[in-house]
Parts: C-alpha cells; sequence; structure tokens
C-alpha cells in the first residue's frame, strides 16, 4: 500500500531587497540565532558560500528541537585537467555544512559577499508518494509524478541517479529527508548559450544547472552534527 506525506513546492524569485528575517530564504546573507565563524573548504581551504536557510518547524514540522538549518557550500576548485578537487557533492565531506540553531529572540545578519542574491518562494501544499523513484520504477505513472523535481520542503527525494540516503555521521541511526534544492534559481538557462547571462541567470554548482541537492536530518536529532547533504546530477 503506498502512503503519502505532505511537501511544500517552492516557487523562486528575486526578493525585492535582503531579507533580513529568519524565514526561508535563498542566497544573501544568513539571518542567525547565534553567531558563528564562517566555514571554510577542508579541501581547499575557501570560504564555503551560503546557500540556503531552511525552517524546520514551520510551514511543516521537520524537527522538534531546532528552528532553523543553514547549508554552505564550497564553491569549489579544478584542476589542471578541469575536475572538480573539493567534494561539495559528498555528505559531511568537509566541501559542505549544515548548521542546525535552535530558535531565540534575538538574531544577527551575517553580512557576507555572496554570489547569489536574495530569493524568497512562494509555497504549494502537496501530497508525494512516499517511494524510492530510483527503484520502485514499477509503480503506476501516476504515483511516481507525484515525487516532484523542484524544491521543496518535505516530501519525497527524486533520485536523479540512485538512492543515496545517509545514515546520521553523529550516531549512525537512520535519518529523515528534510529539503532539495533544485539548482536552477532563475529558471532554466537559454538554449543558446550566447544569452547566458551570468547576472539574470543564478544556479548552484550542483555538477551544473541540472543538480538536485538533499538535506536530511538524524531522526532522532541525537546532535547539531546530525545532520547531512549532498547532491546528484544527471
Amino acid at each position: 500500500m503506498i502512503t503519502y506525506t505532505e511537501a511544500f513546492l517552492c516557487k523562486l524569485h528575486r526578493a525585492k531587497e535582503p531579507i533580513h528575517i529568519p524565514t526561508l530564504k535563498f542566497g544573501g546573507s544568513p539571518v542567525l540565532f547565534h553567531s558563528i565563524e564562517w566555514p571554510k573548504c577542508s579541501f581547499c581551504g575557501q570560504e564555503l558560500e551560503f546557500l540556503v536557510q531552511v525552517p524546520l518547524q514551520e510551514p511543516i514540522r521537520l524537527s522538534n528541537q531546532f528552528y532553523m538549518a543553514y547549508v554552505f557550500m564550497c564553491p569549489g576548485k579544478f584542476d589542471e585537467r578541469g575536475w572538480l578537487t573539493c567534494h561539495t557533492w559528498e555528505p559531511n565531506s568537509g566541501a559542505n555544512l549544515v548548521l542546525l540553531q535552535r530558535k531565540e529572540i534575538t538574531t544577527t545578519i551575517y553580512e557576507h559577499p555572496s554570489e547569489y542574491p536574495d530569493y524568497e518562494a512562494k509555497l504549494t501544499l502537496t501530497q508525494e508518494a512516499v517511494i524510492d523513484n530510483s527503484s520502485d520504477v514499477n509503480l503506476d505513472e501516476e504515483i511516481l509524478e507525484t515525487v516532484h523535481e523542484t524544491t521543496k520542503l518535505g516530501g519525497t527525494p527524486l533520485w536523479l541517479q540512485f538512492n543515496e540516503k545517509p545514515n546520521c555521521p553523529n550516531c549512525g541511526g537512520k535519518m529523515k529527508f528534510i529539503a532539495q534544492l533544485d539548482a536552477v534559481l532563475d529558471g532554466r538557462l537559454p538554449a543558446d548559450s550566447k544569452e547566458w547571462d551570468t547576472g539574470k541567470f543564478k544556479f548552484f554548482h550542483f555538477g551544473g544547472d541540472d543538480g538536485l541537492a538533499y538535506l536530511f536530518l538524524c531522526e532522532n536529532e541525537c546532535d547539531p552534527t546530525g545532520v547531512s547533504f549532498l547532491w546528484q546530477c544527471t
């Protein structure tokens, strides 16, 4: 029997001004409850880029302890062959980082240079089947299509390659799916490369503009380090 779970699909658009409240936002500067030392990549030493802050208790309750997850990733360094040397795609590799914070009365805006302007999202509630699209390929097409290939909170991960759900890096236990990020922020790049205006079309570097990233939290919420981020591309 197929079961279903709630998901909020996110349609992104550029904010008219920087977002300075603790809500779902992409790019810009993180709105923190506790000050941090800006993280660096353990491979190349570059400062990580801030990608997104994900609310964990509203509009869908994804955590009982933590209020916000902040996702960072290395902009990447390439060798002479053009291959990415920093393992940004691997969970807990040191080339990406997720910080969990509990809610406090006051917030701190960590102003930091960013490749990405602030994006906000219009949320649409839907139901997704709890399936593994990488192995449950014989299911009815209508069921498979309930799992969306887009940015979303909650729901079911849509794997582009294979099911890569990690175990908790702290306790080794099972993890629950929190969010999925589509690489594109302003829509797909035009077919004509001459129209690739980097100011108008931004995307997270998940193997190009066709990747998806996945955020997971320890089911037992054992520790603030019990969280993982990874990405796949086609």
